[in-house]
């Protein structure tokens, strides 16, 4: 299965956390935006002084936290979804 198949299967909301280095690399922008747009719900969050492809290692707080807000965000929003009476599943 090519790369571009996978991300089009995904339905869950997805964060992307790039490094400085990265957003800065006009080629690897370009292709995460390409990925991105197969997806129907994502997020780009570029974390300050990140310069590690493994941004979560390097900036392990930053990143739990931008994962926090991003889970909570679509969080509340599965929630209302789902308590929404007038929609049968």
């Amino acid at each position: 299965m090519k790369f571009e198949q996978y991300y089009k299967k995904v339905q869950c909301p997805i964060l992307f956390l790039p490094s400085e280095e990265e957003c800065g690399n006009e080629k690897i922008r370009s292709c995460l935006h390409t990925f991105a747009s197969l997806l129907d719900t994502y997020e780009i969050e570029r974390l300050e002084s990140s310069v590690h492809a493994y941004v979560w290692m390097q900036l392990p707080i930053a990143s739990g936290e931008a994962a926090n807000r991003f889970i909570s965000k679509y969080d509340v929003l599965e929630k209302d979804i789902f308590n929404d009476s007038s929609t049968a599943y």
